[in-house]
């Protein structure tokens, strides 16, 4: 399956397209850098209708920060843009952001002769802020990681957490923006006296009324690794930390699928008679948590980094490294060149009578004879045929219970698709009282609750919207 290079004048970007009719679902391969240098590390990540990507480049021996946006067909939008400056190295940038905010923020780690630091910025609509320090310490501070969330009830305030490690220690960091100012929160550490491996984590609405941070991170203990988990409740002031059973397996590089948290699993990998296969533990409703030592089985190369890509993963089984997609179990890449670091997500909305999906993937590759930055969109479709009714389907589920209650409801809420999820509480008069969750939520089973505090008895109505479909479930509050 080797490609064509087909210049296209006066445009920034190449199409490559493969030949085959295995993969007609997904358009041609798409070459997003074309310079003399080292692209590489690519992230993407939606905000409002547009795809923001970032990567760094190697510029004579020093990387910097480039981004570039796209619209909703994977096209360049823009011009490339240089986002750090200066001496010493801007590499592995991080980004995260929110739907429906103007607001993208980044860390990545710097290198100059003396240390490793993590930096920041954020860009809050119309500019970008200055460089700033996340962590200050004599140590080096390596491996960001960044996630963002709308604070409830104050709509124009975004908390970003960015976090890293050294040699001993992992580093949370909140920094907190709203009506034009910036605040940093106190530091957390939290000893670990190993190196740490692919730290990684996200953003969830807790059952505290209140935004937990969760993480997962790998120690190193004498021969063996261990798989470890933090969830972290800023408000209420604590850790969780706790050993997850992975068995006798060996495990490294855990984390969760890139903006799924704990709805899409813990991933990790482990060495199976000198293969590396991927692994997966599933956290169910009841506490209880599943251990799938193998979930790509019919693949025999080597599995590698199928964490941060969400849907794909790299496999050697053709003698080099390509991107395979594991809903079709195909090669998304090319053939005979060396393809590594997915960066993959989805989009799922909907009409009033249809849904609609499409698929996105980017990579890099020494296709052209140094590194660069691919990618493809797969073909809009329909997973919701039209049935010729004009109402709303049944798109997704909620369930409320105990129904009547008199201290917590349940709030049960059934995805087919990822999509921006709005779950508020209203009262009879149809105004909001409370807002439960507005996120980015991943498809699948989430349970919410609601804490009626102070709240009168009576009726109220839990409205969950996605796009311009809304389903409302009644409950009754008795003290």
């Amino acid at each position: 399956m080797n490609g064509k290079l087909c210049s296209i004048p006066a445009a920034l970007v190449v199409i490559l397209i493969l030949c085959g009719t295995a993969l007609a679902d997904w358009g041609g391969i798409v070459q997003y850098t074309d310079s003399q240098y080292d692209d590489r590390n690519v992230i993407a990540h939606f905000r409002d209708y547009e795809i923001w990507m970032f990567w760094d480049r190697d510029i004579d021996g020093e990387r910097q920060i480039f981004y570039r946006t796209l619209d909703l067909d994977g096209v360049p939008t823009g011009d490339e843009v240089q986002l750090t400056q200066g001496p010493g190295s801007n590499y592995a940038p991080m980004i995260s952001s929110k739907l429906t905010k103007e607001f993208v923020s980044i860390t990545w780690e710097h290198q100059n002769i003396e240390s490793k630091d993590i930096y920041f910025r954020y860009f809050n609509g119309d500019i970008w802020s200055a460089v700033l320090p996340v962590f200050s310490s004599s140590e080096d501070e390596y491996n960001p990681w960044i996630a963002t969330a709308v604070i409830p009830f104050n709509q124009d305030s975004t908390l970003t957490l960015v976090t890293g490690q050294t040699d001993n220690e992992l580093i949370f960091q909140r920094i907190g923006y709203g009506n034009g100012n910036i605040n940093t929160f106190d530091q957390v550490r939290l000893p670990c006296s190993h190196p740490i491996s692919h730290p990684g984590g996200y953003i969830g609405y807790s059952f505290l009324y209140d935004y937990e941070y969760v993480f997962l991170w790998q120690n190193n203990l004498e021969a063996d690794t261990t798989l470890e988990r933090a969830v972290w409740v800023p408000e209420s002031g604590w850790i969780w930390d706790m050993i997850l059973p992975t068995e006798t397996l060996n495990v490294f590089n855990p984390a969760f699928p890139r903006f799924s948290g704990l709805s899409g699993g813990m991933y990790f990998n482990h060495t199976v008679n000198g293969t590396v296969r991927a692994g997966r533990l599933y956290l169910e409703n009841s506490g209880a948590i599943n251990l799938y030592p193998d979930i790509y089985p019919e693949f025999t190369g080597n599995i590698i980094d199928p964490f941060f890509g969400q849907n794909s993963f790299v496999s050697d089984v053709s003698g080099d490294y390509e991107i395979y997609w594991d809903d079709e179990g195909v090669a998304l890449s090319y053939n005979g060149y060396q393809d590594l670091n997915p960066c993959a997500f989805n989009r799922w909305w909907s009409s009033w009578y249809h849904s609609y999906w499409q698929n996105f993937i980017f990579w890099e590759s020494d296709y052209s004879g140094n590194w660069d930055i691919y990618g493809r969109a797969s073909e809009v479709y329909m997973p919701v045929e039209d049935s010729g009714d004009t109402s709303s389907p049944d798109i997704f589920q909620i369930s409320v219970h105990p129904n009547p209650g008199n201290a917590q409801f349940a709030i049960d809420l059934e995805l087919p698709c990822a999509d921006f999820t709005e779950v508020g509480i209203y009262n009879t008069a149809g105004q909001l009282i409370e807002t439960i969750s507005e996120d980015w939520l991943q498809a699948g089973h989430h349970a919410l609750n609601w804490h009626p505090v102070n709240r009168p008895s009576g009726i109220y109505l839990v409205k969950v919207k996605i796009d311009e479909v809304q389903q409302i479930q009644k409950l009754v509050y008795l003290k």
